[in-house]
């Protein structure tokens, strides 16, 4: 993988990190569902320039929003 997959890249594999219901933090959402796509490690060091913010975790984030407003 030569670039962090977009946001919408990450729904699946956040739709299998919570398959079994179980209730997480949403910071142990984030580490299983960066193992299971599988960045590296210079990739989940990536920040936005313009506010810190760690660019996987802003993608997986935004996946897990966007699937918790579709509902069940």
């Amino acid at each position: 993988m030569d670039t962090i997959p977009a946001w919408s890249q990450f729904m699946v594999p956040v739709l299998q990190v919570m398959a079994d219901g179980e209730i997480r933090p949403l910071r142990d959402v984030r580490a299983a569902t960066a193992d299971l796509v599988g960045p590296t490690e210079d990739q989940l060091a990536d920040r936005f320039a313009a506010s810190g913010e760690f660019v996987a975790s802003n993608r997986i984030d935004w996946a897990g929003n966007t699937l918790a407003r579709l509902g069940p």
